[in-house]
């Protein structure tokens, strides 16, 4: 089973070659830092320049805060500059580690938001339902193969890949009558509080239920709301 392993505090990465990095958790706030940081890039719109090597090298800049192993002309350590961050990035095998050890998880962290949005959609919008009559009918979606669209049951499409994922969704279906509701109708969303408490409960990393459930907690009100709008 996959771990997210997701990290709170600075640690160090070692991308080989003697080089070691200290970075900063890459955490939504610093993403979308980097994001705004790489739309003003002159990089980012040419094509020329490689847009995925000049992304890692802003996200480089914002990330790296200590290192070892990196040294000047002079041989001497170097500091850690935008500068000298930029030009550490240039060398392929140090960007590609970085890339495999530091943006390769938070894509697996986005991808599993991503899932649990539309299992928690699929689900509460009237999934057990609709697969109850597919193996009523033997359908092939109901036995894990593709069906007639060419596409497997939704729970197995969008089935978490992690274990941090797999708590989300059982903190979520425990917590689908824990529900904050508008004065006028309409689901706002979970009580929060009361899940993040069952997650601690259950032994959860709290931490990492609380990155992904409002993923899901947004794919809950959306099927809940449409179907209320449709009752």
């Amino acid at each position: 089973m996959i771990r997210l392993g997701l990290r709170r505090e600075p640690y160090w990465l070692d991308l080989g070659h003697g080089v070691r990095v200290k970075v900063r958790p890459l955490t939504t706030a610093l993403m979308k830092a980097v994001q705004a940081d790489f739309a003003g890039h002159p990089g980012a719109d040419d094509p020329a320049s490689g847009r995925a090597e000049v992304f890692l090298s802003v996200l480089a800049r914002h990330a790296i805060i200590e290192w070892d192993g990196v040294g000047d002309e002079k041989g001497e350590s170097a500091p850690v500059t935008p500068e000298n961050v930029e030009a550490l990035m240039r060398l392929w095998p140090i960007a590609e580690a970085f890339e495999r050890l530091y943006l390769a998880p938070a894509l697996l962290l986005e991808d599993e938001k991503k899932r649990l949005r539309a299992r928690a959609e699929w689900h509460f919008g009237g999934g057990p339902r609709y697969c109850a009559g597919c193996r009523r009918l033997n359908r092939p979606c109901a036995r894990g193969e593709p069906g007639a669209d060419g596409r497997r049951c939704p729970y197995l499409e969008h089935e978490p890949r992690t274990l941090e994922g797999w708590e989300a969704w059982d903190v979520i279906e425990r917590c689908a009558g824990q529900l904050r509701t508008a004065p006028m109708g309409g689901v706002i969303g979970l009580d929060m509080t009361a899940a993040l408490g069952i997650a601690e409960a259950l032994g959860y990393d709290r931490a990492a239920v609380a990155e992904l459930l409002p993923a899901a907690e947004a794919g809950l009100v959306k099927a809940l709301n449409d179907r209320m709008d449709h009752s």
